[in-house]
């Protein structure tokens, strides 16, 4: 199945009970993105309407794991659609019939909101590298030979993509640990600065999860809205002026059960730590910043991010397990074990 209209694919695959949470909302901020195909591979409601340029392919997850052994001869069995993320790399080999005709294809994730990410591609000269952005909620990769086969290469910290792929744990191998590796090691031109709003789940306020350059700088008083196809931070500066960024998308991993009123999509929709809500007003106020998005302390953020990470301590003895030889060691042993009695 090719359903290609554009130069650019994005893919997400999704099995679940039900469809991703705020999945309209997804769906309508990718329609305004209407010179990129997104697909959507696995399994959702078939009831569903979708926006022109995104297109719904039905897959069994295993036929995934039969791509998987067609395409990189390599017989795996997926127990966990999440550890479908490690594979996210091999994407250009595994739905290579999809993706045929395209220029660059990319995966993403479901949990975030689109800004207009065509329009931040052009103004970052995307056509210009083999890799742009190297996170797991969306990375783009020129379509070709070489690089679908990159993830093949030597440089990851995993123990190699084929033992990620036949191992039952979330090795991360889609970004920091395996592909982002790789592509160092192997000098592919990339880009891979901080351009999107990755929301950090550790803290109740929306902050960006790392302050790496000025698009993704904290202030005290910052809000996030979508408007028009627009993601956009709206904060009070330095010089206590409102100022706005746009970015390609806002990311909101583990943000469960957002309330979503029964926003319309013809204004602005705030996006907020407690869900969507419209806005009605023509021009933003600082009272509108710090209503949609409450500062109390710095004080108050520290401990929440020290409260999270007493915990989720076994994160850390998982990072531990996966980024070290002798942890990869100990993690191959428990398998062999358990697969011996």
């Amino acid at each position: 199945m090719n359903n290609r209209k554009n130069k650019i694919a994005i893919v997400g695959v999704w099995y679940g009970n039900h469809n991703p949470d705020y999945f309209d909302f997804w769906l309508k901020s990718a329609s305004f993105n209407d010179k990129i195909d997104f697909y959507i591979i696995g399994e959702i409601n078939g009831k569903t309407q979708l926006p022109d340029n995104v297109f719904y392919v039905p897959m069994a997850l295993s036929e995934i794991e039969a791509r998987i052994q067609e395409k990189i001869n390599l017989k795996v069995k997926v127990k966990r659609p999440y550890k479908l993320c490690d594979f996210r790399p091999a994407y250009g080999l595994i739905f290579a019939d999809i993706l045929i005709g395209y220029d660059y294809w990319g995966h993403c994730d479901f949990d975030l909101i689109w800004g207009n990410l065509q329009k931040i591609l052009e103004d970052y000269h995307y056509s210009q590298y083999d890799v742009f952005l190297n996170r797991g909620h969306l990375t783009l990769y020129r379509n070709n030979e070489s690089i679908n086969q990159l993830f093949m290469k030597q440089g990851d910290i995993c123990g190699g993509y084929r033992s990620v792929f036949q191992s039952p744990i979330n090795w991360g191998f889609d970004e920091t640990q395996g592909m982002n590796k790789i592509i160092a090691k192997n000098k592919i031109s990339s880009f891979t600065e901080n351009v999107c709003a990755d929301i950090d789940f550790r803290k109740e306020r929306f902050c960006h999860a790392a302050e790496t350059n000025s698009l993704t700088k904290n202030y005290d008083y910052q809000a996030f809205y979508w408007e028009n196809g627009k993601v956009i931070k709206v904060y009070i500066d330095d010089n206590h002026e409102i100022a706005t960024i746009d970015y390609p998308y806002i990311h909101l991993q583990r943000r469960k059960n957002m309330v979503q009123q029964d926003f319309q999509f013809n204004k602005r929709i705030w996006i907020t730590n407690h869900g969507f809500y419209n806005d009605d007003s023509k021009e933003i106020t600082k009272e509108n910043i710090k209503l949609a998005n409450s500062f109390h302390s710095k004080e108050k953020e520290l401990a929440e991010e020290e409260q999270f990470s007493k915990k989720h301590w076994k994160l850390k003895v998982r990072k531990l397990l996966t980024t070290t030889t002798l942890g990869r060691e100990i993690i191959k042993l428990y398998y062999f074990l358990k697969a011996s009695n």
